[in-house]
């Protein structure tokens, strides 16, 4: 009797797991198709402005520091995002892999 009840828990947390990490799959793959292309774009601009700014001629070592910060932020974030980018495209690699063989086995090649 404590063998079945003990399997029911783990079952149980083993499915509620499983259901959170999908909610994660999806709201990451949610933000990486709708928010990240937008932020790329508002990103890309800061950098051009922030070099239009560390190029001009009246700005100040303290502006240029500024802005060499900023850019350097920005490219974190955008290297954030191609990280995000290449663990949504590993995860549906991999997705993909595994129904392979279940099609082949089925005879469906």
């Amino acid at each position: 009797m404590t063998s079945a009840f003990e399997r029911k828990i783990l079952i149980a947390a083993i499915s509620e797991s499983q259901s959170s990490r999908h909610a994660i799959r999806m709201a990451v793959t949610r933000f990486a198709n709708t928010s990240a292309p937008e932020l790329r774009r508002v990103l890309a601009g800061a950098m051009r402005q922030a070099r239009t700014v560390k190029a001009a001629t009246d700005t100040t070592d303290n502006m240029r520091t500024t802005m060499n910060t900023l850019e350097n932020s920005c490219r974190d974030v955008f290297g954030f995002l191609d990280e995000l980018k290449g663990l949504l495209e590993d995860s549906e690699t991999e997705q993909l892999e595994g129904v392979a063989p279940k099609m082949t086995a089925l005879g469906r090649d």
